[in-house]
């Protein structure tokens, strides 16, 4: 497993922001445990002690609405993408990632796939999110996925970035809320922008609005 770090200073993908600005944390390298920093929570949304789980990852906690994170930057190429909203990078990416090769040329040699080791390689790059959408297309609950996770690694704007991606599907709308916590969005806006109707969704914009400070019968108001 690989975490991808953009280019871009200050942005260093853990939920680019889902906060990606301040509360990061690198999952470890190898084997992910479940329970363990930067990994999935158990079944019962358990952590090691000291961690908490924050959209089915385990992290370091924050403070209030400080910092924000999610498991859509998490790369952990021997998980199935089917399950969870989690990415893969296989084999021919990770080359590309690890060469420095250009997005446009990995695209001609890599097959495609769910389109993830696609926008990883875009985010590595520091391409714009435009490029990568044109490169990579956004067919799919994970290449949604990773089409969000570029929007905010470059700072797109919430609403630009739905329009961009689709961010339709369950691991879409998780990969929105990463944005929204990426752009400061509240949670009301958040809500209206990304919909939130699948069950992934509305874990999502739960973890949005206790990040945010609600409390637990606000966020039920809002997200269901």
């Amino acid at each position: 497993m690989r975490r991808i770090k953009a280019a871009a200073t200050g942005i260093s993908i853990a939920w680019l922001t889902l906060s990606i600005l301040a509360c990061m944390t690198d999952a470890p390298d190898g084997e992910c445990e479940v329970g363990s920093e930067g990994c999935e929570c158990t079944a019962g949304d358990g952590c090691d002690p000291g961690l908490q789980c924050v959209m089915d990852v385990c992290q370091e906690p924050c403070d209030g609405g400080s910092c924000a994170r999610d498991a859509g930057t998490r790369r952990d190429s021997g998980r199935p993408s089917s399950g969870t909203c989690t990415g893969t990078v296989d084999a021919c990416w990770q080359g590309c990632i690890s060469s420095g090769t250009t997005t446009a040329a990995c695209r001609a040699s890599c097959d495609l796939g769910d389109a993830y080791g696609c926008y990883a390689l875009c985010v590595d790059n520091g391409d714009d999110a435009g490029t990568c959408r044109s490169l990579c297309g956004a067919s799919g609950a994970i290449a949604e996925l990773g089409c969000a996770e570029t929007c905010a690694a470059r700072g797109v704007a919430t609403a630009t970035c739905k329009s961009l991606c689709g961010l339709t599907s369950d691991c879409g709308e998780v990969g929105c809320a990463g944005v929204c916590l990426r752009q400061g969005d509240d949670v009301v806006s958040c809500k209206n922008v990304c919909g939130f109707t699948t069950a992934r969704g509305r874990e999502a914009c739960h973890a949005v609005c206790s990040e945010r400070g609600e409390s637990p019968a606000t966020c039920s108001a809002i997200c269901g």
